[in-house]
């Protein structure tokens, strides 16, 4: 089946679905309802277009339509950018052709798929997610040097890193190689002075995830850090923006929240708080990082829901010499 997707270029584009399979007429009329124009089916060519945010109940709406449905929503301001970058990584493995054709509007990413599927050796990448903690902490712990070995350095995944770099960070990427058409290298952290700076907005898409550990990294930089763009905390595992930042005034830190980021005052960071979590596996992480370095122990209260995500945190920090002490079993 060969599918065009075709998408608006008004930079407020942010929630996309990249891949539709089955029920055709079922599903255009829900994409429709959803604000995405120009939906059909032609000769086998699944064509859409839109702008605009979508509605988060989109997912659940189409699950029962049919269980082939293929849903990705990402929220970014360069939809059709991450398109492409996806189907380069497709082509990278020899699985699809590939082509890229712009429009006055927009761009047509055009997938062929059903290709001669052939066997390879993919090394698999680390989640840069994960990597952040222990790479965080070996710049908040005087002394320290990490080296986190094969993790994905995709250009939409390495927010965290640039923004660091950016603070003062000593980050340097070794052995840098590629495989199934994904850019992998080896971090190497050393522990740094960091100084506050302001995040861009638009930055936003390729760390969202990483926010609550570079909040506790801006808490230990001098001046502020501004944070801004980061409506979808609100709507994560818990509220994240306000669980971060509730976290860090537990821990003497001075932080001001607007409805879409945060202004972090960095500094020497007093610790000794109780966080509280909210079932939140980031939450969890980041202010037990925090831990390592301020000047009390920090506290979080509950620890079970890592497991869902990093379920070898402890064991590998405790390693790099964290002490962790486990209370109220």
């Amino acid at each position: 089946m060969q599918a065009f997707l075709v998408f608006d270029a008004y930079v407020e584009c942010r929630d996309v679905i990249v891949g539709v399979k089955r029920a055709p007429d079922a599903t255009g009329r829900v994409l429709a309802e959803h604000g995405i124009l120009g939906v059909g089916l032609r000769e086998s060519l699944l064509v859409f277009a839109f702008h605009g945010r979508l509605h988060r109940g989109l997912e659940r709406t189409l699950d029962p339509i049919d269980q082939g449905n293929q849903i990705d929503r990402r929220s970014v301001d360069d939809a059709h950018a991450y398109v492409r970058d996806a189907a380069l990584c497709v082509r990278g493995g020899g699985h699809a052709a590939f082509t890229a054709q712009p429009l006055e509007h927009g761009e047509v990413i055009t997938l062929m798929g059903e290709a001669e599927l052939k066997p390879c050796a993919i090394e698999v990448p680390r989640d840069p997610s994960s990597a952040a903690f222990p790479l965080v902490a070996a710049l908040i712990v005087p002394g320290s040097e990490v080296v986190i070995p094969g993790v994905l350095l995709n250009e939409r995944r390495i927010g965290l890193i640039d923004t660091l770099k950016e603070m003062g960070a000593d980050i340097t990427i070794a052995n840098p190689r590629e495989s199934g058409g994904e850019k992998i290298g080896d971090i190497v952290a050393k522990y740094s002075e960091l100084t506050g700076v302001e995040v861009p907005p638009e930055r936003a898409p390729a760390m969202i995830d990483e926010y609550p550990i570079l909040a506790v990294a801006a808490a230990f930089a001098s001046g502020c850090t501004t944070m801004r763009g980061l409506e979808e905390l609100r709507v994560k595992e818990s509220d994240r923006l306000s669980a971060i930042v509730n976290g860090l005034r537990e821990n003497g830190v001075t932080v001001e929240e607007s409805e879409d980021g945060m202004v972090v005052e960095g500094g020497e960071v007093a610790g000794g708080g109780r966080v509280t979590t909210h079932m939140d596996h980031r939450i969890a992480m980041s202010f037990l990082v925090m831990g390592l370095a301020s000047e009390k122990p920090v506290s979080v209260d509950d620890v079970s829901m890592i497991a869902t995500s990093f379920p070898q945190f402890e064991n590998l920090m405790r390693d790099l010499g964290a002490n962790f002490l486990l209370v109220n079993a």
